[in-house]
């Protein structure tokens, strides 16, 4: 399995778009569409500048070329996984993954959801493969300069915060990283 990190456009948000809604369509024990297109919506103004959204443009990010990421698949333009990256404005250097968001495919409700003839282990780990992609993508990012040496990943709903303490987990084993708990967000921090 070959996964990257990418900065998406327009044709890229858009196509995970109509892929996400067939998804769920497909597979409505899923979940409603209504709670997606909340981050769709804030995907596009960022992306495409729509009018009618809060200030009507793209995200300011200041020193930082921060934007919406998606993992992929290969050379897919349908993103498995998709994510605000930003830094915060004040004084402390940390990069942000805000708002992760799983395809319905891949979330923890598919993996509940699935029937005897689904493979419930193939699912969590592509999963993992996923969220590690994200996770490592923003790493990379954070060498960029402004350099930062710690990055936050916030956790909204519960079953995200489980699923980031199992990769806080899997993360505190390498002795590159110092990871700990801040709230609702997972602190990975690169040591000296």
């Amino acid at each position: 399995m070959s996964y990257e990190f990418r900065l998406l456009n327009a044709e890229m948000l858009a196509t995970t778009k109509t892929a996400w809604q067939k998804q769920l369509a497909a597979a409505p024990e899923l979940g409603s569409w209504t709670a997606y297109e909340v981050w769709f919506d804030f995907f596009e103004r960022d992306i495409v500048g729509t009018d009618g959204h809060m200030n009507g443009g793209p995200i300011a990010r200041g020193d930082f070329k921060g934007g919406i990421y998606g993992v992929f698949q290969g050379d897919s333009l349908v993103a498995l996984a998709l994510a605000n990256v930003s830094r915060n404005s004040g004084g402390e250097r940390a990069l942000k993954v805000m708002d992760l968001q799983i395809c319905p495919e891949l979330d923890f409700g598919s993996v509940s959801a699935a029937d005897e003839n689904d493979d419930v282990e193939d699912i969590i780990v592509k999963l993992s493969w996923v969220a590690a992609t994200a996770i490592t993508g923003a790493l990379e990012l954070s060498y960029e300069p402004p350099h930062c040496r710690k990055i936050k990943i916030y956790g909204d709903v519960p079953l995200t915060r489980e699923f980031l303490t199992a990769i806080a987990t899997a993360l505190s084993t390498d002795a590159k990283f110092h990871v700990k708990s801040e709230g609702r967000w997972m602190v990975v921090e690169k040591k000296e």
